[in-house]
């Protein structure tokens, strides 16, 4: 039976295939108690059902997921992003429709994440398949695809199925135009108390200090795209081997393409390669690194490092930001509060003098800015009574 006010709600996510989304989710349900049930595409199910929290169950269409909501009875349903599921074929945009019309039916409420900060809320409510909304949106679609790129189309029809649904965020979007609910969790800060703890296994990371490089597959295509697999290779390789002869060792978390590759190198057989992997070993071997570098100033897994004031560097802004200069300035202002993160030019070597003078200025430059951006807003378990005390939006 589903939970009444006074009992311990149950949450169910509904997750993407998305590492960030998976992120997100457990960044809100760490350390609060909540009844957690968790429905997951392949390959995130396989990788995670005997580690996470509470209930976990696979889903390939509507129906798995309409089965696994009835066996669960949640709640909240937290859709972990229901931007990105039609765009990861996980469900079209009529079942996308239903599964927001279901929920509605039962009662059940509903928020979803948005990687994009409120910038869709912008859009009209126009729909382009109606020969008229055709007609009157020409100057419409041009407006979106200067906002959002060549992705206006779905961004808009996704945006007419959400628009009535709650959104949350891990920073305030300051977006009038959406009913955003952000939150912060608090029990973040406490991972490296919790994790000096526990006992130290081989999934934690190396035993010796390290250097961890973050490259996403959203980010690694990209530049393979633009690039070219051979000078994207080089550059990591080289990258690694400074690590190494600054006297750490270097690990590496990319897509299977890249790892395939760089293991040929014979000058990177010391190197730990770490191919796709659990949510608690990626978050052993995060955090225990002494210098995380990224490829992505929007990754998820960034604000464990920044909450818990651990030195991270990026070689680039990322592929949201390249694709679209609103959402750079956007996230940079709402995120960061216009203070820069450490960018390095990727054709400088890597020098632990340079690295450790930088990261000397962090704590004031960064850390404390983002702190001082999510320490106000409501925590995570205020964010889930509050919504289930709210009335239904009409």
């Amino acid at each position: 039976m589903r939970g009444d006010e006074n009992s311990n709600p149950k949450v169910m996510f509904v997750l993407s295939a998305a590492f960030g989304e998976l992120f997100n989710a457990m960044y809100m349900a760490m350390g609060c108690g909540f009844r957690i049930a968790i429905a997951m595409p392949e390959p995130q199910y396989s990788l995670n059902r005997d580690t996470l929290p509470g209930a976990t169950h696979h889903f390939a269409g509507l129906n798995d997921l309409i089965n696994a909501i009835q066996r669960e009875e949640p709640d909240l349903v937290c859709l972990f992003s229901g931007y990105l599921y039609v765009s990861e074929k996980l469900i079209d945009f009529d079942q996308l429709d239903q599964l927001i019309k279901y929920l509605g039916s039962r009662g059940i409420k509903t928020i979803t994440s948005d990687p994009f900060l409120g910038l869709i809320s912008r859009l009209p409510p126009l729909d382009l398949d109606n020969p008229i909304g055709q007609i009157l949106g020409l100057p419409i679609r041009l407006f979106g695809e200067a906002l959002l790129g060549p992705m206006f189309p779905y961004f808009l029809k996704t945006r007419n199925i959400l628009k009535d649904t709650r959104h949350t965020y891990i920073v305030d979007p300051n977006e009038p135009g959406v009913a955003a609910r952000p939150f912060y969790n608090p029990n973040i800060r406490r991972w490296s108390e919790l994790t000096a703890s526990s006992p130290r296994t081989v999934a934690d990371g190396p035993a010796e200090p390290y250097w961890l490089f973050v490259l996403g597959a959203s980010d690694y295509f990209p530049q393979v795209k633009r690039d070219g697999a051979d000078r994207v290779h080089a550059l990591l390789a080289e990258k690694l081997i400074e690590t190494m002869r600054e006297g750490r060792r270097a690990a590496l978390m990319a897509p299977a393409a890249c790892i395939d590759s760089l293991e040929r190198n014979t000058s990177l057989k010391e190197c730990d390669f770490i191919r796709i992997c659990t949510y608690d070993r990626f978050m052993a071997v995060l955090m225990r690194a002494e210098y995380a570098f990224y490829w992505n100033i929007f990754s998820a897994s960034i604000i464990a490092r920044l909450l818990n004031r651990l030195p991270t560097f990026f070689f680039a802004t990322g592929h949201l930001a390249d694709e679209n200069q609103l959402m750079f300035e956007k996230g940079k202002s709402q995120y960061y509060r216009n203070a820069a993160p450490t960018l390095l030019p990727p054709q400088d070597p890597l020098r632990i003098t340079s690295l450790s003078d930088l990261a000397s200025t962090q704590d004031a430059r960064l850390f404390a800015p983002f702190f001082e951006t999510v320490r106000h807003l409501p925590t995570s378990q205020t964010l889930v009574r509050n919504l289930l005390a709210e009335h239904s939006l009409s």
